[in-house]
């Protein structure tokens, strides 16, 4: 099965592993890059595609979205909690690698999630986090119950 979108894709392999003897001309790598050197290979990319079959919190997704690049990726981990408020299109079943294919064409055929993205991955800021967690502080040292279903109902929201 050939998706529209890929047809003329270029592949490149970020992280730990081997590029097999076979690989097509089209994918390249894998390269290991120091953290800071990675939101100039997102912004140039149109698609990062997270095939992870276990994750915690993914950061490598909220640098991704943070400067407007798209993510597929599979529902393990915080993933889900990341980019079911944008669009769960861009979840796929863990394992399931033709709806990860769906996924990838979703995101290359939607530039305009770039936006999205990045309000999303914003609600993550260091400071909006912080002040968040001061509130939770706050409410439990004054042991405000009310308060705090109020900031879980925010959290959820953001």
């Amino acid at each position: 099965m050939k998706l529209p979108a890929m047809a003329r894709a270029e592949l490149l392999i970020l992280g730990s592993g081997t590029r097999p003897e076979s690989a097509a001309s089209n994918i390249h790598g894998p390269y290991r890059l120091p953290n800071e050197e990675l939101p100039p290979v997102f912004r140039l990319a149109h698609c990062l595609v997270v095939p992870s079959r276990a994750e915690g919190f993914p950061r490598v997704v909220l640098e991704a979205m943070a400067v407007g690049c798209p993510v597929a990726a599979f529902d393990v981990g915080g993933i889900r909690d990341l980019l079911q408020p944008v669009d769960t299109r861009l979840i796929a079943s863990r394992g399931d690698m033709v709806a990860l294919g769906h996924a990838v064409d979703f995101a290359l055929g939607h530039p305009e999630l770039a936006r999205a993205l990045q309000a999303r991955a914003d609600a993550f800021d260091v400071d909006t986090v912080a002040s968040k967690l001061v509130e939770v502080v706050r409410a439990v040292q004054a042991n405000d119950l009310a308060a705090l279903h109020g900031l879980s109902a925010r959290w959820d929201t953001a």
